[in-house]
């Protein structure tokens, strides 16, 4: 479509200059009749010279930085062309076939000229000159154009590859997660193993096959925190102190998927929730904007540290930057006894970090 309407643009542009041609060209200084063959002619020669030099000459040497090569080429180019428009202009005039002799001779101007042909070859020449350094010109505004494009699609792959490893930098660390706490309810409680797998089959289908995308429903994504939840609370069954709230329309609202299940995540890893922690979760969405807040508690003993948890969250923030740049707004505060991430998405660009 685009080469189409490339295209189109171009013979309107010649179009035009045969038209221009045509308005001087016609009865110039009473010396020229069949004013149109004249124009056309001449489009044809500038025709040539445009697209011989942006198809021929420059992409098989200036562009190749055989610029001597381009010289040759330029000067045997201009040779040609120069020669062939003498020869066809010398037969044209001399048969009287483009010019009346009587004519001629009555414009006091051409006394002095021994040749119209001469005339008319310069004319030609001189102006075939700047179409040929407008094709330079030409050529290489469209080769920046294509450079700026190729750089914009090799940009463009290469965020896409970036969040689709951030993604999967992501994923290993909860499904290790996951099948411990799976495996320890097998010796628990069997009969409860087989709704657990299904769940887990759930997010693994989700995270496999419904986040090669840019944005997914909201309502999925939080399928996949309930599921997330539910696997969580093998290990955590302290149902009270767990706390997950959605608020708003949901149906229509889009997220980046699995954007927030790096914050749920570290929240469940710091909330200690065996020993009295807790965790709240709050996801509220509006037309203009969606609001994710989760805090939980911070217990006094000493935990050793998980590199897991931190590349997560440096994922998260990395993922925002790229899927979501000037339209987030991410606050985290955090005091002795409690830890609080506060997200903003909006479908406006006007948020920024504090």
């Amino acid at each position: 479509m685009k080469f189409k309407k490339k295209r189109y643009k171009e013979v309107l542009v010649w179009l035009a200059y045969f038209l221009l041609l045509f308005s001087i060209a016609h009865d110039n200084w009473g010396t020229t009749k069949n004013g149109a063959e004249v124009s056309l002619f001449m489009v044809v020669v500038h025709f040539i010279i445009f697209y011989g030099n942006y198809y021929v000459l420059m992409p098989l040497t200036f562009a190749k930085k055989k610029y001597l090569l381009f010289v040759i080429g330029s000067i045997i180019f201009i040779t040609i062309w120069v020669g062939l428009t003498y020869l066809v202009f010398s037969y044209a005039f001399q048969s009287g076939y483009w010019i009346s002799p009587i004519e001629f001779r009555d414009v006091g101007y051409f006394r002095s000229v021994p040749r119209v042909e001469y005339l008319w070859t310069g004319r030609i020449s001189l102006s075939g000159l700047n179409v040929f350094f407008i094709s330079i010109l030409y050529f290489y505004a469209e080769q920046d154009k294509l450079l700026t494009q190729r750089m914009w699609a090799l940009e463009h792959e290469k965020v896409q590859a970036e969040v689709k490893l951030l993604r999967m930098q992501i994923n290993p660390h909860f499904l290790f997660n996951a099948l411990n706490n799976i495996y320890a309810q097998a010796v628990l409680e069997e009969s409860k193993v087989a709704d657990s797998i299904h769940k887990l089959s759930g997010l693994l289908r989700y995270t496999l096959y419904d986040c090669d995308i840019d944005e997914v429903s909201l309502m999925r994504e939080i399928e996949y925190i309930d599921n997330y939840i539910d696997l969580q609370e093998l290990k955590e069954p302290a149902l009270e102190n767990i706390d997950f709230r959605v608020e708003g329309n949901i149906t229509q609202a889009k997220i980046a998927p699995m954007l927030l299940i790096s914050f749920i995540e570290n929240g469940f890893k710091h909330g200690n929730i065996r020993k009295g922690g807790w965790i709240r979760i709050e996801l509220k969405a509006s037309s203009t904007e969606l609001l994710f807040k989760c805090t939980n508690s911070i217990t006094t003993t000493k935990q050793q540290k998980d590199p897991a948890s931190g590349i997560g969250l440096k994922n998260v923030k990395k993922r925002l930057n790229l899927n979501y740049t000037n339209r987030h707004q991410l606050t985290i505060n955090k005091s002795e006894h409690q830890f609080e991430i506060i997200l903003k998405l909006s479908n406006e660009h006007n948020l920024s970090n504090n």
